[in-house]
Protein backbone atom coordinates (compact mmCIF):
# COMPACT_ATOMS: atom_id res chain seq x y z
CA UNK A 1 0.00 0.00 0.00
CA UNK A 2 2.84 2.42 0.76
CA UNK A 3 4.31 1.74 -2.68
CA UNK A 4 0.89 2.38 -4.21
CA UNK A 5 0.64 5.65 -2.31
CA UNK A 6 3.86 6.81 -3.97
CA UNK A 7 2.59 5.91 -7.45
CA UNK A 8 -0.92 7.35 -7.04
CA UNK A 9 -2.14 10.90 -7.43
CA UNK A 10 -5.18 12.90 -6.40
CA UNK A 11 -8.23 11.07 -5.04
CA UNK A 12 -6.58 7.66 -5.49
CA UNK A 13 -3.68 8.65 -3.25
CA UNK A 14 -6.09 9.92 -0.59
CA UNK A 15 -7.89 6.55 -0.63
CA UNK A 16 -4.66 4.59 -0.33
CA UNK A 17 -3.52 6.73 2.58
CA UNK A 18 -6.88 6.19 4.27
CA UNK A 19 -6.47 2.41 3.79
CA UNK A 20 -2.98 2.51 5.34
CA UNK A 21 -4.29 4.51 8.30
CA UNK A 22 -7.28 2.19 8.81
CA UNK A 23 -5.20 -1.00 8.60
CA UNK A 24 -2.65 0.40 11.05
CA UNK A 25 -5.39 1.10 13.61
CA UNK A 26 -6.89 -2.36 13.10
CA UNK A 27 -3.48 -4.01 13.56
CA UNK A 28 -2.94 -2.12 16.84
CA UNK A 29 -6.42 -3.12 17.99
CA UNK A 30 -5.81 -6.81 17.15
CA UNK A 31 -2.46 -6.83 18.95
CA UNK A 32 -4.02 -5.18 22.02
CA UNK A 33 -6.80 -7.77 22.16
CA UNK A 34 -4.24 -10.59 21.94
CA UNK A 35 -2.02 -8.97 24.58
CA UNK A 36 -4.75 -8.63 27.21
CA UNK A 37 -6.09 -12.11 26.42
CA UNK A 38 -2.63 -13.52 27.17
CA UNK A 39 -2.33 -11.36 30.30
CA UNK A 40 -5.67 -12.60 31.57
CA UNK A 41 -4.65 -16.20 31.00
CA UNK A 42 -1.35 -15.64 32.86
CA UNK A 43 -2.90 -13.80 35.81
CA UNK A 44 -5.76 -16.23 36.38
CA UNK A 45 -3.69 -19.03 37.99
CA UNK A 46 -2.09 -16.54 40.42
CA UNK A 47 -5.52 -15.28 41.49
CA UNK A 48 -6.31 -18.71 42.88
CA UNK A 49 -3.06 -18.78 44.87
CA UNK A 50 -3.17 -15.26 46.36
CA UNK A 51 -6.95 -15.04 46.78
CA UNK A 52 -7.88 -11.42 47.57
CA UNK A 53 -4.90 -9.68 45.93
CA UNK A 54 -4.96 -12.07 43.00
CA UNK A 55 -8.69 -11.52 42.54
CA UNK A 56 -8.14 -7.75 42.45
CA UNK A 57 -5.40 -8.03 39.82
CA UNK A 58 -7.56 -10.43 37.81
CA UNK A 59 -10.51 -8.05 37.97
CA UNK A 60 -8.39 -5.16 36.68
CA UNK A 61 -6.89 -7.23 33.86
CA UNK A 62 -10.31 -8.66 32.97
CA UNK A 63 -11.83 -5.18 32.82
CA UNK A 64 -9.04 -3.96 30.56
CA UNK A 65 -9.46 -7.06 28.39
CA UNK A 66 -13.21 -6.47 28.07
CA UNK A 67 -12.66 -2.81 27.22
CA UNK A 68 -10.02 -3.72 24.62
CA UNK A 69 -12.33 -6.33 23.10
CA UNK A 70 -15.14 -3.79 22.79
CA UNK A 71 -12.86 -1.22 21.19
CA UNK A 72 -11.40 -3.88 18.92
CA UNK A 73 -14.85 -4.87 17.64
CA UNK A 74 -15.75 -1.23 17.04
CA UNK A 75 -12.51 -0.54 15.18
CA UNK A 76 -12.76 -3.71 13.11
CA UNK A 77 -16.33 -2.79 12.11
CA UNK A 78 -15.04 0.59 10.93
CA UNK A 79 -16.88 2.67 13.51
CA UNK A 80 -13.99 5.14 13.80
CA UNK A 81 -12.77 5.11 10.19
CA UNK A 82 -15.77 4.88 7.86
CA UNK A 83 -16.71 8.50 8.44
CA UNK A 84 -13.34 9.61 7.07
CA UNK A 85 -13.42 7.60 3.82
CA UNK A 86 -12.33 9.97 1.01
CA UNK A 87 -14.86 10.35 -1.80
CA UNK A 88 -13.69 8.52 -4.95
CA UNK A 89 -14.60 11.43 -7.23
CA UNK A 90 -12.77 14.72 -7.42
CA UNK A 91 -14.16 17.92 -6.02
CA UNK A 92 -15.88 20.31 -8.41
CA UNK A 93 -13.06 22.79 -8.06
CA UNK A 94 -10.42 20.26 -9.06
CA UNK A 95 -12.61 19.07 -11.92
CA UNK A 96 -12.82 22.58 -13.23
CA UNK A 97 -9.10 23.12 -13.25
CA UNK A 98 -7.58 19.91 -14.52
CA UNK A 99 -7.83 16.15 -14.55
CA UNK A 100 -5.92 14.27 -11.92
CA UNK A 101 -5.06 10.66 -12.49
CA UNK A 102 -3.46 7.57 -11.08
CA UNK A 103 0.01 7.08 -12.49
CA UNK A 104 1.59 3.64 -12.76
CA UNK A 105 4.42 4.79 -15.00
CA UNK A 106 8.12 4.51 -14.27
CA UNK A 107 9.19 7.94 -12.96
CA UNK A 108 12.10 7.93 -15.42
CA UNK A 109 9.62 7.57 -18.29
CA UNK A 110 7.10 10.10 -17.02
CA UNK A 111 9.87 12.70 -16.60
CA UNK A 112 10.99 12.37 -20.23
CA UNK A 113 10.24 15.48 -22.34
CA UNK A 114 8.53 13.43 -25.08
CA UNK A 115 6.21 11.82 -22.55
CA UNK A 116 5.43 15.15 -20.90
CA UNK A 117 4.68 16.76 -24.27
CA UNK A 118 2.31 13.98 -25.35
CA UNK A 119 0.47 13.96 -22.02
CA UNK A 120 0.07 17.73 -22.33
CA UNK A 121 -1.38 17.34 -25.83
CA UNK A 122 -3.83 14.62 -24.79
CA UNK A 123 -4.98 16.52 -21.72
CA UNK A 124 -6.04 19.46 -23.90
CA UNK A 125 -8.47 17.55 -26.11
CA UNK A 126 -11.78 17.97 -24.36
CA UNK A 127 -15.05 18.02 -26.31
CA UNK A 128 -18.14 19.99 -25.36
CA UNK A 129 -21.57 18.48 -24.92
CA UNK A 130 -22.79 20.82 -27.64
CA UNK A 131 -20.32 19.26 -30.09
CA UNK A 132 -21.40 15.74 -29.11
CA UNK A 133 -25.05 16.60 -29.69
CA UNK A 134 -24.25 18.05 -33.10
CA UNK A 135 -22.27 14.90 -33.95
CA UNK A 136 -25.20 12.69 -32.91
CA UNK A 137 -27.62 14.73 -35.04
CA UNK A 138 -25.38 14.17 -38.07
CA UNK A 139 -25.38 10.42 -37.36
CA UNK A 140 -29.17 10.34 -37.11
CA UNK A 141 -29.46 12.06 -40.50
CA UNK A 142 -27.86 8.97 -42.03
CA UNK A 143 -25.41 10.72 -44.35
CA UNK A 144 -22.26 10.12 -42.31
CA UNK A 145 -22.99 6.48 -41.63
CA UNK A 146 -25.92 4.94 -43.55
CA UNK A 147 -25.94 1.82 -41.37
CA UNK A 148 -26.14 3.76 -38.11
CA UNK A 149 -28.80 2.39 -35.78
CA UNK A 150 -28.95 4.23 -32.43
CA UNK A 151 -30.12 1.07 -30.70
CA UNK A 152 -27.41 -1.23 -32.09
CA UNK A 153 -24.37 0.62 -33.46
CA UNK A 154 -21.37 0.41 -31.16
CA UNK A 155 -18.65 2.92 -30.45
CA UNK A 156 -16.31 0.71 -32.48
CA UNK A 157 -18.65 1.04 -35.48
CA UNK A 158 -18.76 4.83 -35.18
CA UNK A 159 -15.00 5.21 -34.73
CA UNK A 160 -14.19 3.09 -37.78
CA UNK A 161 -16.83 4.53 -40.12
CA UNK A 162 -17.14 8.15 -39.00
CA UNK A 163 -14.50 9.42 -36.58
CA UNK A 164 -11.52 8.09 -38.54
CA UNK A 165 -12.71 9.36 -41.96
CA UNK A 166 -13.70 12.77 -40.54
CA UNK A 167 -10.33 13.23 -38.86
CA UNK A 168 -8.18 12.32 -41.84
CA UNK A 169 -6.17 15.00 -43.63
CA UNK A 170 -7.35 16.05 -47.10
CA UNK A 171 -3.77 15.66 -48.29
CA UNK A 172 -3.40 12.14 -49.76
CA UNK A 173 0.17 12.04 -48.48
CA UNK A 174 -0.86 13.28 -45.05
CA UNK A 175 -2.14 11.61 -41.94
CA UNK A 176 -4.78 12.77 -39.50
CA UNK A 177 -5.60 14.30 -36.16
CA UNK A 178 -7.78 13.63 -33.18
CA UNK A 179 -11.34 14.66 -34.03
CA UNK A 180 -11.36 16.76 -30.85
CA UNK A 181 -8.45 18.78 -32.24
CA UNK A 182 -10.29 19.39 -35.51
CA UNK A 183 -13.42 20.52 -33.70
CA UNK A 184 -11.42 22.92 -31.51
CA UNK A 185 -9.23 24.06 -34.47
CA UNK A 186 -6.18 22.99 -32.47
CA UNK A 187 -7.08 25.28 -29.57
CA UNK A 188 -6.33 23.59 -26.26
CA UNK A 189 -9.60 22.63 -24.56
CA UNK A 190 -9.13 21.46 -20.98
CA UNK A 191 -11.61 18.69 -20.12
CA UNK A 192 -13.54 19.02 -16.90
CA UNK A 193 -14.39 15.32 -16.67
CA UNK A 194 -13.00 12.08 -18.04
CA UNK A 195 -15.02 9.13 -19.34
CA UNK A 196 -13.93 5.50 -19.22
CA UNK A 197 -15.98 3.24 -21.48
CA UNK A 198 -15.97 0.15 -23.70
CA UNK A 199 -15.98 0.40 -27.49
CA UNK A 200 -18.19 -2.72 -27.57
CA UNK A 201 -21.05 -0.82 -25.96
CA UNK A 202 -23.74 1.04 -27.87
CA UNK A 203 -22.50 4.48 -28.90
CA UNK A 204 -25.84 6.06 -27.99
CA UNK A 205 -25.51 4.71 -24.44
CA UNK A 206 -22.07 6.30 -24.13
CA UNK A 207 -23.53 9.71 -25.00
CA UNK A 208 -26.60 9.17 -22.83
CA UNK A 209 -24.39 8.36 -19.84
CA UNK A 210 -22.32 11.51 -20.43
CA UNK A 211 -25.40 13.74 -20.68
CA UNK A 212 -26.94 12.10 -17.60
CA UNK A 213 -23.76 12.84 -15.67
CA UNK A 214 -23.84 16.49 -16.75
CA UNK A 215 -27.50 16.80 -15.73
CA UNK A 216 -26.77 14.94 -12.45
CA UNK A 217 -29.51 12.43 -13.20
CA UNK A 218 -29.53 9.50 -10.77
CA UNK A 219 -30.98 6.07 -11.37
CA UNK A 220 -29.60 5.47 -14.86
CA UNK A 221 -29.72 7.04 -18.30
CA UNK A 222 -32.50 4.98 -19.95
CA UNK A 223 -34.86 7.95 -20.33
CA UNK A 224 -32.15 10.06 -21.95
CA UNK A 225 -31.18 7.23 -24.28
CA UNK A 226 -34.79 7.03 -25.48
CA UNK A 227 -34.83 10.77 -26.18
CA UNK A 228 -31.59 10.63 -28.14
CA UNK A 229 -32.91 8.20 -30.76
CA UNK A 230 -34.61 11.04 -32.68
CA UNK A 231 -33.53 14.51 -33.76
CA UNK A 232 -36.51 16.00 -31.92
CA UNK A 233 -35.34 14.27 -28.76
CA UNK A 234 -31.80 15.55 -29.30
CA UNK A 235 -33.18 19.10 -29.46
CA UNK A 236 -34.98 18.52 -26.17
CA UNK A 237 -31.79 17.25 -24.50
CA UNK A 238 -29.93 20.29 -25.83
CA UNK A 239 -32.50 22.57 -24.19
CA UNK A 240 -32.20 20.72 -20.87
CA UNK A 241 -28.41 20.99 -20.91
CA UNK A 242 -28.57 24.66 -21.86
CA UNK A 243 -31.10 25.42 -19.11
CA UNK A 244 -28.88 23.62 -16.58
CA UNK A 245 -25.91 25.70 -17.74
CA UNK A 246 -23.81 22.68 -18.70
CA UNK A 247 -24.12 22.63 -22.51
CA UNK A 248 -20.50 23.66 -22.89
CA UNK A 249 -19.09 21.39 -20.19
CA UNK A 250 -16.05 19.58 -21.58
CA UNK A 251 -15.40 15.83 -21.42
CA UNK A 252 -12.38 13.71 -22.32
CA UNK A 253 -13.47 10.69 -24.36
CA UNK A 254 -10.75 8.56 -25.92
CA UNK A 255 -12.58 7.96 -29.22
CA UNK A 256 -12.48 11.70 -29.89
CA UNK A 257 -9.35 12.75 -27.96
CA UNK A 258 -6.86 10.23 -29.36
CA UNK A 259 -5.48 10.49 -32.88
CA UNK A 260 -6.75 7.18 -34.26
CA UNK A 261 -4.52 7.66 -37.34
CA UNK A 262 -1.46 7.25 -35.14
CA UNK A 263 -2.66 3.89 -33.87
CA UNK A 264 -5.51 1.72 -35.21
CA UNK A 265 -6.81 3.25 -38.44
CA UNK A 266 -4.92 0.98 -40.85
CA UNK A 267 -5.73 -2.43 -39.41
CA UNK A 268 -7.32 -4.58 -36.75
CA UNK A 269 -4.16 -5.93 -35.16
CA UNK A 270 -2.66 -9.42 -35.50
CA UNK A 271 -5.22 -12.19 -35.95
CA UNK A 272 -5.40 -14.60 -32.99
CA UNK A 273 -5.31 -18.36 -33.68
CA UNK A 274 -8.34 -19.88 -35.40
CA UNK A 275 -10.97 -21.44 -33.15
CA UNK A 276 -10.13 -19.39 -30.07
CA UNK A 277 -12.47 -16.99 -28.23
CA UNK A 278 -9.97 -14.23 -28.98
CA UNK A 279 -10.33 -14.93 -32.72
CA UNK A 280 -14.13 -14.75 -32.46
CA UNK A 281 -13.87 -11.38 -30.72
CA UNK A 282 -11.32 -10.16 -33.28
CA UNK A 283 -13.59 -11.18 -36.16
CA UNK A 284 -16.60 -9.45 -34.58
CA UNK A 285 -14.72 -6.17 -34.25
CA UNK A 286 -13.97 -6.18 -37.98
CA UNK A 287 -17.67 -6.18 -38.90
CA UNK A 288 -20.38 -3.55 -38.65
CA UNK A 289 -22.79 -4.48 -35.84
CA UNK A 290 -25.85 -3.68 -37.96
CA UNK A 291 -25.04 -4.52 -41.59
CA UNK A 292 -22.40 -7.19 -40.99
CA UNK A 293 -20.17 -5.57 -43.61
CA UNK A 294 -16.43 -5.42 -43.00
CA UNK A 295 -15.39 -2.12 -41.50
CA UNK A 296 -13.24 0.14 -43.70
CA UNK A 297 -9.54 0.67 -43.14
CA UNK A 298 -7.61 3.91 -43.59
CA UNK A 299 -4.54 4.12 -45.85
CA UNK A 300 -3.20 7.42 -44.53
CA UNK A 301 0.51 8.04 -44.10
CA UNK A 302 0.39 8.95 -40.41
CA UNK A 303 3.27 7.20 -38.58
CA UNK A 304 1.89 4.54 -36.25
Amino acid sequence: LRAEAHRSRGAARAQVRWAIHSLSIEMVAALSVCFFAVMKSCVQPFSWKYHQKGALVLAVVSSLADLTNALGVAITCGLFTLCSVPHPSLSKSSRGNSLRCVSHVDPAVSAHPTWTKKVGELSGRGVTLAALLQFLEALLEGTLMPSFDPQLSTTNDVVRQVIIPLSRSSDPAGGGKALASIWSKDVRTAPQRMVTHSWNNTFLHLLAAVFADALEITGGYASLAAELTTRVGVSSVREWLDTAGVLHTTYWICAFAINQHASICGGFGPAPPEGTPERAEWDAKRLDSVSGAELPLCNCCEPK
